[in-house]
């Protein structure tokens, strides 16, 4: 059965919601957890925090609830009394109590990071540079070298190249293949990524493209990823603002027409509408793709390039089973796709 597809532009339909719809203000939840627990005054926490990513303002808000939670448990309750400046000794029983529930040694060096960089905010003393917990940091660098993957090799494990080969000739495809082209070609961080805008990606000579970053010199695109760009604009309709956004697919099953049924052969029950009286209208299958009018997430980013290199792992083109290939697909990141011929200043990013 033929199948209708539909491309609405970011403007032309509304993007289905997920959840309640209503996201977390991370900026607004850093600057009331300072000023509750140090007392800092909004307009010094503001501007200190507007330069950061998104993620690592949720990073400092999580990292607080999880610290907050062990001061709770061992206190249970703290009667209101401020969190900040933290007691030496208290993160140093935290971070014992972290290495007892086995939490990784980088979650727990990302959450001492997390307190030193929101007393930083506060003006307060780093809590964390007592000699018994640098030991225990020193300790904790050591477990912290994993042993590198090994990869049964009969095809190569995920590149560039084969996530690209991955990416399906849909909207949605066509913008998971000009994101993964542009990020690794240019060194992207996802932070990068995200800020990017349409107009940023302009025409150059010899059907090169050019990428323009605020504060950066230009970067030259391949041909082959400008018109991975292009395709995306125009399939998507998007000529101004966020390069990269949410495209919702909305499906819709068809269904084969039935001519009515006389009235003697029907039940005695029988229930008025389509479907129930023997008549049912056909339906062609159809399937939706609405571009949103706000650009991707850093969550968003990450779940895209995972989804695209399980694909590559349906398909074949990679020789990743089982184990192998659940702990391949979770340590992917943009920047190991990174392509090696990225000068260095590209690389280093922001």
């Amino acid at each position: 059965m033929d199948r209708i597809v539909s491309i609405y532009a970011p403007g032309e339909a509304n993007v289905p919601v997920r959840g309640s719809g209503q996201a977390a203000d991370r900026l607004a939840q850093v600057i009331a957890l300072v000023r509750e627990h140090a007392g800092a005054t909004d307009a010094d926490l503001r501007s200190a925090l507007e330069a950061r990513a998104p993620a690592s303002l949720k990073a400092l808000v999580n990292d607080f609830s999880d610290y907050r939670a062990f001061v709770v448990r061992m206190e249970s309750p703290i009667d209101g009394r401020r969190l900040l400046p933290a007691d030496p000794a208290e993160v140093l029983a935290y971070v014992q109590d972290c290495r007892a529930h086995g939490q990784k040694p980088a979650t727990i060096r990302r959450r001492l990071a997390s307190l030193r960089a929101l007393h930083g905010l506060a003006g307060l003393a780093d809590p964390t540079g007592s000699p018994q917990l640098r030991a225990m940091l020193k300790e904790l660098a050591g477990q912290g070298v994993a042993a590198p993957l090994q990869v049964s090799s009969r095809k190569p494990a995920f590149t560039l190249e084969i996530l690209l080969e991955a990416c399906e000739e849909t909207p949605p495809g066509l913008r998971d293949a000009a994101l993964l082209a542009v990020a690794c070609e240019a060194g992207l961080k996802v932070s990068q990524v995200l800020a990017l805008a349409a107009r940023q990606v302009v025409p150059g000579a010899e059907g090169q493209g050019l990428l323009r970053l605020a504060g950066a010199p230009e970067r030259v695109l391949t041909g082959e990823t400008f018109q991975r760009v292009d395709r995306w604009c125009r399939a998507a309709g998007i000529a101004e603002g966020a390069l990269f956004r949410r495209v919702a697919v909305v499906r819709a099953k068809g269904r084969e027409g039935r001519s009515p049924v006389p009235l003697a052969k029907l039940a005695w029950n029988a229930r008025a509408g389509d479907g129930h009286l023997g008549e049912r209208q056909a339906r062609t299958a159809r399937t939706d793709y609405v571009v949103g009018e706000h650009g991707l997430t850093a969550a968003a980013v990450r779940d895209i390039v995972r989804k695209v290199a399980g694909r590559a792992a349906d398909l074949g083109l990679v020789a990743l089973h089982g184990r192998e290939r659940e702990a391949a697909i979770a340590a992917l990141r943009l920047q190991s796709l990174w392509c090696r011929g990225a000068s260095d200043e590209a690389v280093r990013g922001d």
